[in-house]
């Protein structure tokens, strides 16, 4: 866990650089310049695809928070003033990657671009982005695991968010308290991990799949379709805010029916592509 990375004086004020900000800010660096990257070698036009990727990412944060809202009502109706808070806290991922599938959905058919060449043009840097915010969440010490007894299973010290919320619901593996749970937090799933692993490889398998020229769309769909399954079965490995006034099912459905709807969507892609070669 490293939630500071840099501390510094400037202009007689102390200066810090939080982890979880610092690297939302290269994952919107790295979607925009490796999309607008791909656009171009996909032969997109480039300033309209730089304003659908724009608007797209100013999506993400605006739909993190719109959904964290409606999901912790309490939370916010105490205090009014976090929902227009820039302080990086309080999102809800799915939230922004839905209202960004939107938002590029509306910004395609405005500026006449093809949807799905887009898509695959963002993915593998959606991929990164996405891998870079989980890392951040890792060095945040948030969306912390359940406990788990695997090898790779990793411990969050003394005072980050994980150690408190164990200590004070005296939860452990096996459900007895332990000693060693003054110190730091027991072992955990390293869920932020698992998710940054997955859209990693869902990077990975959207080069390939360009490379290998399969039907237009085909390579976001399946990433869609692999980064949700990880997250689906992720949500029953990670413990879920206290705050949140939701079913556990909640997020589940969800993404069920984006599988659903992600997997019927691959399937007119390869179909339509067929018909067209024929």
């Amino acid at each position: 866990m490293l939630k500071e990375l840099i501390t510094f004086n400037l202009w007689g004020q102390q200066w810090v650089v939080n982890s979880y900000g610092f690297f939302m800010g290269l994952a919107a660096i790295a979607v925009l310049s490796l999309g607008l990257y791909s656009a171009h070698k996909m032969g997109l036009p480039l300033l309209r695809s730089l304003m659908c990727l724009i608007v797209m990412t100013i999506s993400v944060p605006v739909g993190a928070r719109v959904l964290n809202v409606a999901i912790n009502p309490t939370v916010y109706a105490q205090n009014t003033g976090r929902i227009m808070a820039f302080e990086p806290t309080g999102f809800s991922l799915l939230g922004g990657l839905l209202l960004a599938a939107l938002t590029g959905l509306f910004t395609t058919r405005l500026l006449k671009i093809s949807m799905w060449r887009l898509g695959d043009a963002v993915a593998p840097g959606l991929g990164i982005a996405l891998a870079l915010m989980r890392l951040g969440c890792f060095f945040n010490g948030c969306c912390y695991g359940l406990p788990s007894s695997l090898p790779w299973a990793v411990r969050f010290p003394y005072g980050s968010p994980a150690h408190k919320y164990y200590l004070a619901h005296n939860h452990s593996i096996g459900g007895e308290f332990q000693l060693g749970q003054l110190l730091g937090s027991p072992a955990l799933h390293p869920t932020q991990l698992y998710e940054m692993l997955a859209a990693l490889i869902a990077a990975g398998l959207t080069v390939f799949l360009i490379r290998k020229k399969t039907p237009v769309g085909v390579p976001c769909l399946a990433a869609v379709i692999l980064f949700t399954l990880t997250r689906l079965g992720n949500h029953f490995l990670r413990v879920q805010p206290p705050t949140n006034e939701v079913s556990l099912f909640f997020y589940p459905i969800i993404y069920v029916c984006i599988l659903l709807l992600a997997a019927i969507l691959l399937k007119l892609r390869v179909e339509t592509a067929k018909h067209n070669r024929q």
